[in-house]
């Protein structure tokens, strides 16, 4: 039996237990209460009963007892209890008694209460008026506590025996119900012992059509992304050895051809330069991907601010307004000003100057930037009157290490998206007709 099935069953039996304490003395305490009440009240009813009928007739023990062939009784619960009579005459002489555990002299006690009572006793009394409205006498009606009580008592048990029989079944049907539910939590958290990276087979299926199915579902999506970034790590660190490998093939080859004296002259210098140029774009790559693997870890802090949007991008465009003046191109900024969003601004120039950078790189003269504004955020575009994406090219810019034609690192725009996406937004890319690329960049807006 595993933990979570002995705990199902554990709660079953309490709640069990809680509703029977519960409910059993709530029933002993109202029970009683009302057997008593009822008990009373039929022994009025029954006592005036008695002396109407004896209204008529004189107040003769051998006529009572003709009269009166059986003793009255009360019904309770089903069941029927005998009641005691006492009768007196006006002058509290007794007449009639089949009551052994009374006297008269208790009785002309009890006459003068207003409430006939008798620790162990239920009492009521009625009088007995003559058709002439004179007092005849008194009936007392009684019945002992103690035939209530044990009535009582077994209701109760017959309750208890009730509960006993019924909390059983309770307990086997919860035991039933407490292994079809660790049944499946047993399964997935055996599956996830048992996970591994090398194995893509790792699922489980669960078809209980409740929660548990939707943790399995769950938990399976989990496995799925796990792979996927398992396999995304892989493909980063070929692609990262790939491109750490080239530069540094160049940088060993035209070392060892200086040392060798392969290369002489004139010859000698400009292999130096190709050095410090590989050593360079070795050092940006190492660089860009330290960036970006800082971005990605969950502790990296950005630091928001609500900034007037035209602003930010006016100082991307001031960053790269000399390699544009170099080309004759013109950087045209329609968004409007104050347009404010919550951004880590020196974060999202680097996106805007790494965009546009890629667009001066291939455009013919002219890039315009302009926004839409919607209620819950800003669409930000930068068009470029260039040829635009070959075929299928734009859904793969955005991946690690993927260079373009002219491309530096394939590392600039992956770290767009992340930043991008660390601001709560989006970046796509498309071709516009009739020529042209188009980068989308979907920023939320301030709550004010």
């Amino acid at each position: 039996m595993s933990k979570i099935e002995r705990k199902l069953i554990f709660s079953y039996f309490l709640v069990i237990l809680i509703a029977f304490v519960t409910i059993g003395i709530s029933f002993s305490v109202f029970s009683n209460t009302h057997l008593l009440r009822e008990a009373r009240q039929q022994l009025r009813k029954e006592a005036s009963f008695m002396a109407t009928l004896l209204k008529p007739m004189p107040l003769d023990s051998n006529a009572i007892s003709q009269r009166i062939r059986r003793n009255h009784s009360i019904r309770l619960a089903g069941r029927l209890f005998e009641s005691e009579i006492i009768i007196l005459d006006s002058n509290r002489k007794l007449i009639f008694q089949n009551a052994e555990d009374f006297n008269i002299r208790e009785f002309r006690s009890i006459l003068n209460s207003s409430t006939p009572r008798r620790e162990g006793f239920l009492i009521e009394r009625a009088e007995i008026i003559s058709p002439d409205d004179q007092l005849k006498g008194y009936v007392f009606l009684l019945i002992k506590i103690e035939n209530i009580t044990s009535l009582n008592k077994l209701m109760l048990n017959t309750l208890f025996t009730s509960f006993l029989i019924a909390g059983s079944i309770a307990l086997l049907i919860g035991s039933l119900f407490g292994r079809r539910i660790a049944k499946p939590i047993s399964h997935l958290n055996d599956t996830m012992l048992n996970f591994s990276l090398n194995n893509s087979s790792d699922s489980v299926e669960i078809n209980t059509k409740d929660e548990i199915s939707e943790l399995g579902q769950s938990f399976n999506q989990m496995i799925k992304k796990i792979h996927a970034l398992d396999e995304e790590q892989k493909r980063f660190l070929q692609n990262t050895s790939h491109e750490l490998k080239t530069p540094l093939m160049s940088i060993q080859g035209y070392a060892e051809a200086i040392k060798d004296g392969i290369v002489t002259g004139d010859k000698v210098d400009s292999s130096l330069n190709i050095i410090i140029e590989e050593s360079q774009r070795l050092k940006k790559t190492v660089y860009e991907i330290i960036y970006l693997t800082k971005l990605e870890n969950a502790n990296e802090k950005f630091s928001f601010e609500n900034k007037d949007l035209a602003s930010s991008i006016e100082k991307s465009i001031i960053s790269v307004q000399s390699l544009a003046s170099d080309k004759n191109i013109y950087i045209k900024n329609e968004v409007e000003k104050d347009t404010i969003v919550s951004i880590d601004e020196d974060k999202l120039i680097r996106v805007l100057i790494n965009i546009l950078g890629n667009a001066i790189r291939y455009t013919n003269k002219l890039i315009i930037i302009n926004s839409i504004c919607t209620s819950k955020h800003i669409e930000l575009f930068i068009i470029d009157d260039g040829n635009g994406f070959e075929a299928g090219v734009e859904n793969k810019i955005f991946e690690r290490f993927y260079k373009g034609k002219d491309g530096s690192t394939g590392l600039g725009l992956t770290i767009c998206k992340t930043i991008v996406g660390k601001h709560g937004g989006s970046i796509s890319a498309y071709n516009k007709s009739p020529h042209g690329a188009v980068f989308k960049i979907i920023l939320p807006l301030t709550k004010n």
